[in-house]
């Protein structure tokens, strides 16, 4: 059987991006300062200015991972004093211990302050799937009424969007196999579409295996079987990939809108795994078990 008429099937879901902040109060500042000009120093390296911040530092400098950033001392005053930025699906299990210890000693005693009382204000949730083609796919999502679609040179679609960047969920569709050998890495030998998820959870760091699930609600179909239904007008399925469904549902009329809705739903996969993507992302999350502290 050709493999475009397969079930989509998830690979993987993990954890592609956190963004972290920590108010610090006026008498702590000066103890987190002097902590990052002692790592800085013994890195080797120096401070940089980044998001604002004035103090930025990669940690886990003896794996020369520079995607974990660790901020102070933004320039706008009422901004979180702290910021850190890391990739946990980068990390494993003796990265984290040392991540960890990285923390402990820039914190110090404002570890537990950071756990349970920081704010998480961005969680990329990532899932890639076999079988899912994003030339013939169409995305629909319950929460979200806004959605937009890219294009290469070619005319190939190359990402989808759901919702605005700065709404609580949005979420991206790309192939992620092309943007891997864009940057050189030809490893991928099938091609592998991901489904991102982008919240702003507005929790703690303990707390962000407690949000609800961002992919419930969101509905796939395959455009080509939109076009094979003869009761959808080709024209509407062409708008559907110049602008997305979403945005080609709100050009109709109200009634023509629930008309079409209707047939839409005799073709949407019934099988979308959200349920499996979260349960996989959860467990994904035992990699920052050695970032956990107990509750007091």
């Amino acid at each position: 059987m050709n493999n475009k008429y397969k079930p989509p099937q998830l690979i993987s879901a993990c954890t592609d991006m956190l963004n972290i902040n920590l108010q610090v109060r006026q008498k702590g500042k000066k103890e987190v300062q002097q902590n990052l000009e002692q790592m800085s120093h013994e890195y080797g390296i120096t401070p940089f200015y980044k998001h604002g911040y004035r103090q930025t530092i990669p940690l886990l400098q003896q794996e020369q991972d520079k995607t974990i950033l660790f901020c102070t001392d933004h320039k706008c005053t009422g901004r979180p004093f702290i910021h850190l930025q890391l990739n946990p699906s980068e990390l494993d299990k003796t990265l984290a211990m040392s991540l960890r210890g990285d923390l402990d000693y820039l914190l110090d005693t404002k570890y537990k302050e950071f756990f349970f009382n920081s704010n998480v204000t961005r969680l990329d949730i990532a899932a890639d799937f076999r079988n899912l083609y994003i030339d013939d796919l169409v995305c629909r999502n319950l929460r979200q009424r806004r959605s937009a679609a890219y294009y290469n040179q070619s005319g190939r679609t190359e990402s989808i969007y759901l919702g605005h960047r700065k709404s609580i969920i949005q979420m991206r569709i790309y192939d992620k196999t092309a943007k891997n050998r864009s940057k050189g890495n030809f490893a991928e030998t099938e091609q592998v579409t991901r489904i991102e998820a982008t919240v702003n959870p507005g929790c703690s760091f303990a707390d962000i295996a407690k949000i609800k699930n961002p992919f419930d609600g969101l509905m796939i179909y395959k455009l080509s079987d939109l076009i094979a239904d003869q009761r959808l007008p080709f024209s509407f399925c062409d708008s559907i990939h110049h602008r997305g469904l979403t945005a080609t549902l709100n050009l109709l009329k109200p009634d023509e809108r629930e008309a079409v809705k209707t047939q839409l739903d005799e073709h949407v996969y019934q099988g979308f795994p959200a349920d499996e993507i979260f349960r996989q992302w959860k467990l994904s999350l035992r990699k920052l078990l050695p970032l956990k502290v107990q509750y007091p």
